[in-house]
């Protein structure tokens, strides 16, 4: 035992090298015990390490004799090492792994909730925060999904599509945003107006408007059929300073433009289909509170 492995010390009488040393006694053992330290050993030096052990045993009996069998032996050693570090060493071929291009924000799907749980949700959130105001019939309007609710003893009774500012929501004068929170309807405008008709500074001017189906700008903003005039109902929010809805001159109404019913287009007001203005007018009175949310 030396150094904790065992070799053999072979004594031979005629230490010459030959071919027929390499099936002899000694290397039968000594390829017989390195392979099977090969198999079973999990770090590969200790097989190396005891290799050498049996190389330079056989050095120091045979160095004397014979410089040639050392120098067999190292050659020995040096194939052995080869043979090793190449078959542990890790794959260098490089594998092309497939691109996958992660968006940087993943869009949330766009789901519209049922009318009448927007209707029971809303009626008990306004009874509970205005206690003052009736909702018996109210108007709730959807920014992020563009519609509006009308709403009458907690049950949705019309929905229809809108186009609220292209600009989003915002209370500001100049702002060309729609304001958010709760109004009412101060003013009615418009109810002999016929359908497409054009109304500047809420007076009908007797002429009609071409209605655009499609995604197409009209001559001018124009105003047309029906205005429902809107005013804030909460202080320091929608009403007073700069930031009144009544003098902002937010009208829900109806457009040229009906092609872009659905989506943002407006400098701040609501608009809505002719058809489907002049029903709304019909449907509500001044007073009727209109609650405006961005969801």
């Amino acid at each position: 035992m030396k150094n904790g492995f065992l070799y053999n010390k072979i004594v031979t009488k005629d230490a010459t090298p030959s071919p027929l040393r390499w099936g002899s006694r000694h290397w039968q053992l000594i390829r017989r015990n390195f392979f099977i330290y090969c198999i079973f050993s999990l770090d590969p030096r200790y097989p190396l390490r005891y290799f050498w052990e049996g190389v330079r045993g056989s050095y120091f009996i045979h160095y004397s004799k014979s410089p040639l069998l050392l120098k067999k032996n190292l050659q020995t050693l040096v194939a052995f090492s080869f043979l090793i570090i190449l078959f542990s060493c890790k794959s260098t071929k490089v594998t092309k792994q497939p691109v996958v291009n992660i968006p940087e924000e993943i869009e949330k799907l766009k789901v519209e909730p049922a009318p009448e749980t927007i209707a029971n949700f809303l009626s008990e959130y306004l009874n509970l925060k205005y206690k003052e105001i009736s909702f018996k019939k109210y108007i709730y309007v959807s920014v992020k999904h563009q519609r509006l609710y009308l709403i009458v003893n907690d049950s949705t009774i019309r929905k229809y599509s809108i186009s609220t500012a292209k600009k989003g929501i915002g209370n500001k004068m100049g702002s060309n945003k729609t304001p958010h929170g709760l109004h009412s309807i101060k003013r009615k405008i418009g109810s002999d107006v016929p359908f497409g008709g054009i109304l500047e500074s809420r007076v009908y001017t007797g002429k009609k408007a071409q209605i655009l189906t499609q995604k197409k700008n009209a001559k001018r903003d124009y105003v047309t059929t029906r205005i429902m005039w809107l005013q804030g109902e909460e202080p320091g929010i929608n009403k007073g300073r700069n930031m009144d809805s009544y003098n902002r001159y937010i009208y829900i109404h109806g457009t040229p433009e009906e092609g872009f019913i659905g989506e943002p287009a407006s400098h701040g007001c609501i608009r809505m289909k002719n058809k489907d203005v002049i029903e709304l007018y019909s449907l509500v009175d001044e007073g009727t509170p209109i609650l405006i949310l961005k969801y």
